[in-house]
């Protein structure tokens, strides 16, 4: 992969290191465009200097030729090849790319922290663990934040930004450290939704355990957003995200609603599971649990609640593994 096409135009979306508090962010977006450039191994020391001499580095990497030979004793220095050197040139710019890149991308603070620095490797690895924060503190924070999602508009814009912004916010909380298994991740991503979307839930509640994953619920997601796009499409109504593609009497809808029903009646009811009792044979709008005189009414408090109880529970088995 070449890395002639790189210009500063390439690091403009990377924002400046600062410190701890955007350290998950810049590294984010510099490796996006280290591995767009293949440089993401040489910072992480995966790829060697080719050639090299082994022991304690004293000159810039990248920047003097090493003879041939091991350097261990006996094995004298030999003059690289044609191909050799070649071969040595080509790492020697995607390391001085590498370092040249991590010191334009930090602030003055970071940035001195490194100018001493002999190779990329050695850059990467002091700011990670200079500002990487991997404390309780730290992922408790993130992970209250997923808690705290809502999707508060049914729309397709409104949709494709709720699943990103829930996705990246989850990375930066594995990245600081965190671990969270994937049926926790479910259910904070079911529970951020609006009670417009009960009909959406269930549809996931009604596949056979074994495909309920988050794979499963992407697609089913992105299916739907296609779904709500051509619906807004046909009716013109790009702005307007109250109603859902499957909700109202549309002309033309009809016979797949029918489908629905059909559909709906066919189910294996012993493999539905509900989301309010955790019990199978009934989805969470039949639920013989819930009052019915006012559970529309509490069904964003009884979300919320759940996911502060999942959210210490979790919190706290961190703090006791730890």
């Amino acid at each position: 992969m070449s890395t002639d096409s790189a210009t500063p135009t390439t690091l403009s979306a990377v924002p400046k290191l600062r410190g701890n508090a955007n350290y998950i962010e810049w590294r984010e977006a510099i490796e996006e465009q280290l591995l767009a450039h293949d440089l993401l191994d040489i910072v992480e020391g995966t790829e060697e200097e080719p050639f090299g001499q082994k022991g304690v580095r004293k000159r810039r990497a990248g920047s003097v030729m090493p003879t041939g030979g091991t350097g261990d004793p006996g094995d004298a220095p030999k003059a690289l090849s044609a191909v050799e050197v070649k071969q040595w040139k080509d790492w020697s710019k995607r390391e001085s790319k590498a370092q040249a890149w991590l010191r334009m991308t930090c602030t003055e603070g970071p940035k001195r922290s490194i100018m001493g620095m002999l190779s990329a490797h050695e850059m990467w690895s002091h700011l990670e663990n200079t500002h990487m924060v991997r404390t309780i503190e730290r992922q408790g924070q993130l992970l209250q934040t997923l808690a705290s999602f809502r999707l508060l508009s049914a729309n397709s814009k409104a949709m494709t930004t709720h699943m990103e912004s829930f996705l990246v916010t989850l990375s930066r909380y594995e990245t600081a450290g965190g671990i969270l298994p994937e049926s926790q991740q479910i259910v904070l991503f079911l529970n951020s939704l609006p009670a417009a979307m009960e009909q959406w839930k269930d549809t996931y509640a009604a596949l056979d355990e074994y495909r309920q994953t988050w794979v499963e619920l992407e697609r089913l997601w992105n299916r739907k957003v296609e779904d709500k796009e051509r619906y807004e499409t046909s009716k013109g109504s790009h702005s307007n995200g109250d109603a859902l593609a499957t909700h109202g009497g549309n002309h033309g809808q009809k016979g797949k609603k029918t489908g629905e029903k059909k559909e709906k009646k066919q189910r294996d009811m012993s493999k539905v599971k509900c989301w309010t009792c955790e019990k199978t044979g009934h989805f969470k709008r039949d639920c013989p649990d819930a009052e019915d005189s006012s559970k529309k009414d509490k069904t964003d408090g009884q979300a919320n609640a759940a996911v502060e109880a999942e959210f210490e529970a979790f919190v706290g088995q961190a703090v006791q593994d730890r």
